[in-house]
């Protein structure tokens, strides 16, 4: 497992996690989303 360094961790990719990650993201924090479901590595 690789480490990772994020300013924020949103946990949940709703429509609220995903509006607060797109809203950080463009204020040019570093975010991470966490959800449930398989695993996609990037």
């Amino acid at each position: 497992m690789k480490s990772a360094d994020f300013d924020v961790v949103v946990i949940g990719s709703g429509f609220g996690g995903s509006v607060a990650a797109l809203r950080l993201s463009e204020k040019g924090y570093k975010v991470a989303v966490l959800e449930a479901g398989q695993k996609i590595f990037r």
